[in-house]
């Protein structure tokens, strides 16, 4: 029985030829996906039923092998275990050759496909050893050698059917078509076929052409293998002339000249999301016009990098659309869940820091717990300060604790036992949230969960290709840590009937009526190609035993010229003129080749406006009433002019409608504080809180790293029973501050801290020993007692509770009068005058408030600057505060008149913040204020 190789262009004659065998002859019909396979039924429907006809994909084929061999299905181990095994020969030694990568994420998923090639090309341990090789690929050699007995690989079993096929009497004619490559089992197992049956082979290949080259050296070896070769040339039949010239002429010298407008369409857009908008809009058009929505194609560069966005654009305009991709085990909703309790399994009994940990699974709706007992529980501990794991765990009472607990006593069995107490944690968190409904996020927390216990479908031969290259965001460390970094599934959604959603890698083999092809700029396509760390030295000495690589961006010419090809009826070629960050990016080389070919000048395209592609210019073509109304709002905007002048024509008052915070019952000091300040800077930042993708290490974390210096350096003397810090106290506090500064560093230090970091705490320990000298010299009476101390006053303010944290509260010896103490870090002015009531809020309400949490008068409140030593604010004169800041000494009733206003002044903030109410900024706000943009 012949084995006949076809080859020619995408949907060619050849494919033509394979296809007429199978019609011919019956038997299997081999595609790449189930798509194809839906479409080449419905095809053949139309020439009469056969019974003997099947369309199978090549794992079905497979299967159809191993039962005619009597083989039956084969039992392989989850994806998760075959890394784990990798992961235990890891930690057994050294490997000096692998350095400090082994301990990098990502690094099992490179030697997992390292590994994995070398079975797929039947390179035995045996066969590298002995070999001069480089320390890296030594190291690759020894622990394959390590795992070869217990490892067994999809490939494997591949390669056992292939085998199987050889001994077979007799098989159905098989015909394959849609590809471009085959992995050297898959040869086999069709070569091996051939010598029992007629196998007939269509695979997408022009000898010759540059656009080729990636194929060059295994369709040689393959033609050479075959029985019989025939080429054929030509393009599709069918096809509009300019759709079929690209197919023809990409990367050759010759073009066939200027031709007719319409099959290709040239868009240039701004920004990414832009980018997509405009593809998704014309393919919405050709919609309208006729062609069914489940043949027509989007397709980006990395369908893992834009998902979001995608999904994002579709479900505003209520576009059904079926993609399928792969996602991250720990970027699922529940993946980030659970690193809660891996990060808190990591920590030592003692260790301090476990309480963030606890908190972000208590608070996530996987764990189960009532929302109200984890705020008791925040609060209680946060009052008490510690926060070691020992503590926290023996603290809460309820089941949602229970996961943690198991995963915390797994931790000592090693990463297997960490994996079952981590899937027995995702299966009743799961069932914690789930609904009866369950939605778009139950499925893929499902998913992620079967793929953590190996049920999922290992990663695809191209799906390093389709891999998400955006930042893998928080790790648990260790070798659960490198177990979960690059564990994915396969993140599917939508209906078939829905807009297809591709990268270029799934396009291949498929064909649709209308293909929007995006990211043809130089940051797109073609993108860089992927490394060959492992492999690529001993790609020279194992030739023809190893798959050959295409060099370069070989492989991205073939996928773009496959991609040019999957359009029936028309091509939408989309690029970005500017980035994301507004910088102009030039075009891609493929976009340039199609304005040659097709005899177009270098700036044709349809260019589109807007902001970053946001908007549209006509409200007329907006796709949804959303973006009309975003159109209409743009064309309404005050005209430009001088801002008096502008503020004349507004067309609305300032302010907000509705009344959004009418049921407001809980403010914040601070909150409040803000709003009198500049209320368009309270609304910017304390309701819309934009937050930058790194928090920075600033003023602002400078300062809470001295708060937290101060409270655990105080709260140890208070436990300690030392008293407040005069100079007889002084050297207790100065011995204990150096190991005081060691914790809260260790505590706080950022991932990239340096010598700058170092510089700064060695600073902060100097000033805050300047700070206890300062405060021993001013020889204090009140006594330390409570630090971090939460208040939440419902009698304060009428009609509201006012909440906050006093950092420190002292209180008399009989207990009778309690000061609050605000830390800052370089300082803040408590202005006397009644003109800026709003400007000394914060003091009289926290040392009211503070107060009242424990049952004392309050005796005033000091500003005490960390950096500078300064100290302000106010205390009443009858109580013996400290003997040297007698100039902040007031009368009794002066205190209770400050208190009185700054009480009036906060329920009228209360009262603007429920009526919506949004004035200019005020003197307070200063002439650093940024909002004036919202306010103009």
């Amino acid at each position: 029985m012949p084995l006949v190789l076809h080859r020619g262009a995408p949907f060619g004659p050849a494919e033509a030829a394979a296809r007429e065998a199978w019609q011919r002859l019956g038997g299997l019909l081999v595609v790449r996906d189930a798509d194809a396979a839906t479409r080449a039924l419905a095809e053949a429907a139309g020439t009469g039923a056969h019974l003997d006809r099947e369309v199978v994909t090549l794992a079905g084929l497979r299967g159809r092998v191993r039962r005619d061999a009597g083989l039956g299905e084969a039992e392989l181990p989850a994806p998760i275990a075959t890394r784990l095994v990798l992961q235990e020969a890891l930690a057994g030694r050294d490997w000096p050759g692998f350095g400090e990568a082994a301990q990098a994420p990502g690094f099992l998923a490179a030697l997992e496909r390292a590994i994995n090639e070398l079975r797929r090309a039947r390179i035995r341990p045996a066969e590298l050893a002995g070999e001069p090789m480089p320390p890296p690929q030594r190291d690759l050699a020894e622990l394959y050698a390590r795992v070869d007995g217990s490892l067994r690989l999809p490939t494997d079993v591949d390669w056992e059917t292939a085998d199987a096929a050889g001994g077979l009497p007799a098989f159905p004619p098989v015909a394959l078509v849609g590809f471009d490559d085959l992995s050297p089992d898959a040869w086999a197992l069709l070569r091996r076929l051939g010598d029992v049956a007629e196998v007939t082979l269509a695979l997408v290949y022009e000898p010759g052409r540059a656009a080729y080259r990636a194929r060059d050296e295994r369709l040689a070896a393959w033609a050479a293998a075959a029985d019989r070769l025939v080429d054929h040339r030509g393009a599709a039949e069918g096809r509009p002339e300019a759709l079929s010239a690209l197919a023809g002429f990409l990367l050759e010298d010759a073009h066939p000249g200027p031709l007719p407008n319409g099959a290709v369409r040239w868009v240039e857009t701004a920004g990414s999301r832009g980018m997509h908008r405009a593809a998704l809009e014309e393919l919405l058009a050709a919609a309208n016009h006729g062609t069914p929505l489940a043949r027509c194609a989007l397709v980006v560069p990395r369908l893992a990098d834009a998902r979001d966005d995608l999904d994002r654009l579709l479900a505003d305009w209520g576009v059904p659309a079926r993609r399928a991709s792969r996602a991250r085990f720990l970027e699922t909703p529940l993946g980030l869940a659970l690193t809660q309790l891996i990060r808190l399994g990591e920590l030592e009994p003692e260790e301090p820091g476990a309480l963030d940990p606890l908190l972000g699974w208590l608070r996530s709706p996987y764990a189960g717990a009532e929302q109200d007992e984890v705020d008791r529980f925040e609060r209680d501990l946060r009052r008490g300060g510690g926060d070691q794991r020992s503590l926290l765990i023996g603290r809460w009472e309820g089941v949602a604790i229970r996961p943690a607990i198991e995963l915390v006593a797994a931790a000592r069995g090693g990463p297997r036992a960490q994996l079952a107490a981590l899937l027995r944690a995702g299966w009743a968190g799961l069932a914690n949230a789930s609904g009866p409904d369950p939605g778009r996020a139950d499925r893929r927390d499902a998913a992620a969960l079967l793929a953590l216990a190996g049920l999922a479908s290992e990663v695809s031969e191209d799906a390093a290709e389709g891999e998400d290259q955006r930042p893998r965001g928080p790790l648990p460390r260790g070798a659960l840590g490198r177990l979960l970094a690059d564990l994915t599934f396969r993140d599917e959604e939508g209906p078939p009937e829905g807009l297809a959603v591709l990268d270029y890698a799934g396009l291949r083999g498929r064909r649709f009526g209308v293909v929007a092809l995006c990211g043809l700029d130089a940051g797109g396509q073609p993108g860089r190609p992927a490394p060959d760390p492992f492999l690529g030295p001993l790609r020279a000495r194992l030739a023809g035993r190893l798959p050959p690589r295409a060099a370069g961006t070989d492989e991205a010419r073939l996928r773009f010229l496959q991609a040019a090809a999957a359009a029936d009826e028309r091509l939408v070629l989309v690029r970005r003129f500017v980035d994301d960050d507004g910088r102009e990016v030039a075009p891609s080389p493929y976009w340039m080749e199609t304005l040659r070919i097709l005899g177009r000048p270098p700036g044709h395209a349809d260019r589109r406006t807007g902001a970053r592609g946001e908007l549209v210019d006509d409200p007329d073509r907006a796709p949804s009433m959303r973006e009309a109304l975003r159109a209409l709002a743009v064309a309404g905007r005050s005209a430009p002019g001088p801002l008096a002048a502008a503020l004349g024509r507004r067309r609305r008052a300032r302010g907000l409608p509705g009344r959004p915070f009418a049921d407001r019952e809980v403010f914040n000091v601070t909150y409040l504080e803000a709003y009198l300040r500049c209320p368009y800077g309270w609304l910017y930042d304390r309701v819309l809180q934009p937050q930058p993708l790194e928090q920075p290490f600033d003023a602002r974390a400078e300062g809470s790293f001295g708060h937290r210096v101060l409270e655990r350096l105080f709260t140890q003397m208070r436990d300690a029973d030392v008293g407040a810090c005069t100079y007889a106290a002084l050297p207790r506090y100065l011995e204990s501050l150096p190991d005081v500064i060691a914790e809260v560093d260790e505590a706080l230090r950022p991932a990239a801290a340096g010598r700058v970091h170092a510089a700064f705490v060695a600073r902060t320990e100097r000033h805050v020993r300047d700070l206890l000298l300062a405060e021993a010299a001013a020889w204090p009476h009140l006594v330390p007692k409570l630090f971090e101390r939460a208040i939440d006053d419902a009698a304060l303010v009428p009609g509201a509770r006012i909440r906050g944290t006093a950092d420190r509260i002292d209180v008399s010896s009989e207990g009778d009068f309690a000061l609050a103490i605000d830390y800052k870090r370089s300082g803040a002015e408590f202005p006397a005058d009644d003109e800026h009531v709003a400007a000394r809020l914060q003091l009289p309400l926290y040392a009211e408030a503070a107060a009242h949490s424990v049952g004392a008068a309050s005796a005033g409140g000091l500003y005490v600057g960390i950096t500078r030593r300064t100290v302000d604010g106010r205390f009443r004169e009858d109580v013996p505060v400290a003997d040297g800041l007698g100039k902040l000494a007031i009368p009794p009733e002066r205190w209770r008149q400050l208190v009185d206003q700054a009480i009036a002044a906060a329920s009228g903030a209360v009262d603007g913040i429920r009526a919506g109410e949004l004035a200019g900024p005020s003197d307070l706000c200063g002439r650093w204020c940024e909002h004036g943009v919202l306010w103009r």
